[in-house]
């Protein structure tokens, strides 16, 4: 089972999930350019070395977010990225949350289980 991941901006916290539905949510708005595993394996290497593109963590933060917070917009997730004080914070947060979701997605293995 994709488990769910707190994100806590100032007094409100969102919840994350990277499944089969925010993994079909990546897709469509890419446009079918690159599947969802490549586009989420390619960010957690970028949030690693601390460069990964904005509109990549913004991307990816927004498909997150869908399961839970279905009608947050673009824009909002940009606000909620500007409201938690640091973006490297929530790529970070952000490249915990693909990890363990594309080894579980795989494997059905979490991480230090």
């Amino acid at each position: 089972m994709i488990h769910d991941f707190p994100l806590v901006v100032g007094e409100k916290t969102y919840t994350l999930r990277l499944g089969i539905n925010a993994m079909c949510r990546l897709e469509e708005k890419l446009d079918k350019k690159v599947n969802a595993e490549l586009f989420l394996l390619s960010l957690v290497a970028a949030c690693r070395k601390g460069s990964p593109r904005l509109s990549d963590v913004r991307l990816a933060l927004w498909a997150a977010l869908g399961d839970h917070h279905p009608d947050i917009s673009d824009k909002e997730v940009g606000q909620l990225i500007d409201d938690s004080g640091s973006m490297v914070d929530v790529a970070k947060a952000l490249a915990v949350v693909m990890q363990e979701s594309l080894l579980h997605l795989y494997t059905g293995e979490k991480k230090g289980a």
